[in-house]
């Protein structure tokens, strides 16, 4: 699902020139009718204009694989921008990340870039972050105790078995008799860890981050659901009642705006951990409703009921114990007593 709005996007006729960051741009699998051709008049007025593994397509957008670090690259698909004419610079950046990437991780690195202001930041801002969930897998995975490794979770690291074994191959050419953990380091923060690698943190946890720290949820196979749908969506706005929920099919969207740059600087980007805590709460305390015939199930409602009794049991304002007998101690806390409210 996410490889597909990828494509959408990169494809898109809105008119928008979006560029687009990937771990793999042969994973995207771009038509090569779409990717734009060098003229004789190119190569004169921008030669090597387009730095080497970044993918122009005719339509304005852009793909490039992520170099050793994020902004790197953002910062390289910047400079492509100024190159170009002004009707036909990139309106908007869109950064892939891994299935098993933290979301908070990504953040901080922005903020961080913000903190010590790093040039760059003066002309990007990270505003929106989206999360395409596969509605397949994701309740199955919710309880799974399983952990993120490419072991017990290969499904989350790579899109096929040809995939891993490539991967696998090319990883124990360069590596072999390397211990793991120096290996992970040396492939990056964005790089696959080695198989067998454990980082510590379940799948549970890892799908909760992802789905908490997030504007836009993508519900994508929603059509391969059969009696979950509703229970799916009450999960999804139990963890992040604030995010916008869009139900998808193979990764289409009415519109990009609905994904791209739609939190306007107001998002969960611009936030921290107690940011998000406080955000949530408010969202949660928004959701509770008063209405005793609302039928809403996404509502949280108070279910406390008012009993009335009998004449006979209306005898004191105090505490009323099996035998008949008033129970004036204030703090009782026997389970036999019956309590009068």
């Amino acid at each position: 699902g996410k490889t597909t709005l990828l494509q959408h996007m990169l494809s898109n006729n809105e008119g928008l020139k979006i560029a687009v960051v990937v771990n793999d741009v042969a994973s995207v699998n771009i038509d090569s009718k779409l990717v734009r051709g060098r003229t004789a008049d190119d190569d004169n007025v921008a030669k090597g204009a387009t730095p080497a593994g970044i993918v122009e397509l005719q339509n304005g957008c852009a793909c490039c694989s992520i170099s050793g670090e994020l902004l790197s690259s953002v910062s390289e698909l910047m400079t492509l921008s100024d190159l170009r004419q002004d009707d036909d610079k990139f309106d908007h950046i869109v950064v892939e990340m891994s299935g098993v990437a933290e979301p908070r991780s990504v953040r901080n690195i922005f903020q961080e870039a913000m903190m010590y202001d790093m040039p760059l930041m003066d002309r990007v801002q990270l505003d929106t972050l989206v999360t395409v969930v596969d509605c397949s897998t994701f309740l199955d995975f919710l309880k799974s105790s399983r952990l993120v490794n490419t072991e017990e979770s290969p499904e989350l690291f790579y899109r096929s078995d040809e995939e891993k074994r490539k991967i696998e191959e090319e990883s124990d050419i360069w590596m072999e008799g390397m211990p793991p953990s120096l290996a992970y380091a040396l492939n990056g923060s964005y790089g696959m860890p080695p198989a067998g690698f454990d980082q510590g943190s379940g799948v549970c946890g890892l799908l909760v981050e992802q789905t908490e720290v997030a504007d836009v949820i993508l519900l994508n196979k929603m059509d391969l659901l059969s009696g979950e749908v509703e229970h799916l969506k009450q999960v999804i706005t139990a963890l992040n009642p604030r995010a916008k929920v869009i139900s998808t099919t193979f990764g289409r969207i009415q519109t990009l705006d609905d994904v791209l740059a739609s939190a306007k600087g107001d998002g969960v980007a611009m936030e921290g951990v107690v940011d998000d805590h406080k955000d949530f709460v408010i969202a949660s305390d928004a959701q509770n409703c008063s209405d005793p015939e609302c039928t809403n199930p996404l509502h949280g409602h108070d279910h406390s009921h008012g009993h009335s009794r009998s004449n006979e049991d209306s005898r004191d304002d105090g505490l009323i114990t099996e035998d008949g007998q008033t129970c004036q101690d204030p703090e009782c806390t026997n389970p036999h007593h019956t309590h009068d409210h």
